[in-house]
């Protein structure tokens, strides 16, 4: 779980400590200038990507798209703009938050 916010911000180290509690990997970065090592992700299956109360949407967009960038396929690389949008598109909320619990719709 990659969780974006300030260094300082007791929401997002709160966020933080909960992902190791569960037994989730989870580093704490403020922005996608911070993630420039692939290995990082050199194991994981699912990168999740949260933020803490002030994190802005973009902020959220652009984090996830480094990582497809940085440790994705080369499909995902080369769509990692588009699915970045996309992804943050399911997760937002009309308020424009977002939401781990994106509505399903059965096709």
């Amino acid at each position: 779980m990659v969780v974006v916010g300030g260094r300082s911000s007791a929401n997002t180290k709160e966020l933080t400590r909960l992902c190791g509690i569960v037994g989730t990997r989870a580093i704490q970065i403020e922005s996608e200038e911070d993630l420039t090592d692939a290995d990082v992700f050199a194991d994981a299956e699912v990168v999740g990507v949260t933020g803490g109360t002030s994190t802005p949407i973009e902020d959220l967009r652009c984090v996830a798209e480094r990582i497809l960038r940085l440790a994705g396929t080369p499909e995902a690389k080369a769509a990692a703009e588009e699915l970045a949008t996309a992804a943050l598109m399911v997760a937002a909320t009309p308020a424009g938050r977002t939401t781990s619990l994106p509505e399903i719709i059965a096709g």
